[in-house]
């Protein structure tokens, strides 16, 4: 259940290239539509995109009822270019308790 490196799917970018740029100039007018937990389709498989701006933090995972509240299971990935976290979990569901670790 956990994000694998050698799985297509979970690394499969949850921000788009506009919304990259429009973060990293600081004139996303719409973010709450990217930020927070989304239901996504990524390569044909439905999941939720996972998404925070933290631009100073060292790491942050997405805790919650999918993976028993385990921030080892899934680390964020990264976006240096705009500050934003990211990562699409297939396993999590719409409605389930999350937080960002």
């Amino acid at each position: 259940m956990g994000t694998s490196v050698g799985d297509n799917t979970t690394l499969a970018p949850v921000l788009g290239d506009v919304d990259v740029y429009l973060f990293a100039e600081g004139t996303h007018l719409q973010g709450w539509h990217k930020l927070g937990a989304h239901v996504l389709t990524r390569n044909g498989v439905t999941g939720v995109g996972f998404a925070v701006w933290a631009p100073n933090a060292r790491a942050v995972s997405v805790i919650g009822d999918f993976n028993d509240w385990d921030g080892h299971r899934h680390p964020m990935r990264l976006r240096r270019e705009c500050g934003v976290w990211e990562l699409f979990i297939p396993d999590a569901a719409p409605g389930a308790r999350y937080k960002f670790e």
